[in-house]
């Protein structure tokens, strides 16, 4: 997605998680990465999620959850 993203004229590239080469290579083309963190990026659509699959009749159950991972 980071070539994509250049080749659009992207100046930047948001991503819930990347590898080290990656972070590399977006250095190296003049794309910023903001690695969000896999867990806070889904927090952002899971109420979204939920309401749309209910509007099709299936049952959608949302779990509080802690971010596994320990910032500091």
């Amino acid at each position: 997605f980071l070539d994509a993203a250049k080749a659009a004229h992207a100046q930047a590239l948001l991503t819930g998680e990347s590898k080290h080469h990656l972070r590399l290579h977006a250095r190296e083309i003049g794309v910023s990465l903001l690695e969000c963190g896999h867990f806070c990026t889904e927090q952002v659509v899971k109420g979204k999620l939920a309401e749309t699959v209910r509007a099709l009749g299936v049952e959608a159950v949302m779990l509080t959850e802690r971010d596994p991972a320990d910032y500091i």
